[in-house]
């Protein structure tokens, strides 16, 4: 099962300006919709290796896109990696594909 791809929303072409950041103090990171999503199932963003957040979904389709926010004060020049996972009542694992994103 692969997961839909995250987006960035703030970004252009994979890069963020430092500007664009500050205006909400933070990476937003937008999640979309998956089919085989199921009630009680764990979404954690990971931003580089850093556990970020995690939400529990409890109303399916209601609660799409998840829009984390990745805190300014974890941000700085650079690359990073972000993904997120899905992990469901058996504890299956499923990661999204990695992006990488550039921050100016």
């Amino acid at each position: 099962m692969a997961l839909p791809d995250l987006t960035l929303p703030q970004a252009t072409d994979n890069v963020i300006q430092s500007a664009d950041i500050a205006l909400v103090r933070g990476v937003a990171v937008s999640i979309p919709y998956n089919v085989d999503i199921r009630k009680g199932d764990v979404i954690h963003l990971w931003w580089n290796t850093r556990l970020i957040a995690a939400k529990i979904i409890i109303y399916q389709e209601q609660e799409f896109p998840v829009v984390f926010l990745v805190p300014d004060e974890l941000i700085s020049i650079g690359q990073y990696s972000v993904r997120y996972e899905t992990v469901d009542h058996a504890r299956n694992i499923v990661s999204s594909n990695v992006v990488t994103v550039t921050i100016e």
